[in-house]
């Protein structure tokens, strides 16, 4: 994936991360360049090898981009782990804040307009980074861009976690017994979204 804007073109954090119209603002080559400051970002604080975890929700091309960005991360020495189907955020967040990564990636948009990708950071607490965390990746994607070779493309092993059973499993244990044997009707439809298969369950 290519094309869209140069890579000198900065890349910018709204709330909890980078977001924009795919295939101009969001591309394979920045995707990359991000991977690249997320790598070094993580490592500040865990180490040459940090842990990593992507989710991806079912936006179009979102398994292509957590490819992009996994491959690039491998290459940096992360240790990269993928969700094993699309997620919600906060499941990814949940995994991260178990100690199961020391950070998350997420590609998705949020409730961007369909036109849109992105990428949510997921930090070790197992929140969105703060302001001074993005301005830091920030800075190192800048470096990453104007070096004009973001990442090498690295071999990725298959490497896929169930994260949503877990997820599940602490949404059991903090809902009161008391309100579960009231056994309330509800009627839920995912659509296309990345609840599926997980608000249902």
């Amino acid at each position: 994936m290519s094309g869209g804007r140069g890579l000198a073109q900065p890349i910018r954090f709204g709330t909890s991360g980078w977001r924009g119209t795919l295939g101009d603002e969001i591309t394979g080559p920045r995707m990359r360049a991000l991977a690249v400051a997320i790598a070094q970002w993580a490592a500040e604080s865990a180490g040459p090898r940090p842990r990593i975890l992507i989710g991806h929700d079912t936006r179009f091309l979102g398994p292509q981009l957590r490819t992009e960005m996994a491959s690039a991360l491998a290459a940096c020495g992360a240790r990269v782990a993928c969700a094993a189907s699309p997620v919600p955020t906060p499941v990814v967040a949940h995994a991260v804040r178990e100690g199961r990564a020391d950070a998350g990636v997420v590609v998705t948009a949020s409730h961007n307009r369909p036109a849109d990708q992105g990428v949510k950071v997921i930090a070790a607490w197992g929140g969105g980074v703060t302001a001074e965390q993005a301005q830091r990746i920030e800075s190192l994607a800048a470096a990453a861009l104007v070096s004009g070779a973001p990442a090498r493309r690295a071999r990725l092993a298959s490497a896929t976690v169930d994260v949503v059973s877990p997820y599940l499993a602490t949404l059991a244990r903090l809902v009161a017994p008391a309100a579960r044997s009231r056994a309330p009707r509800v009627v839920y439809d995912a659509f296309h979204g990345a609840g599926a298969g997980v608000a249902d369950r």
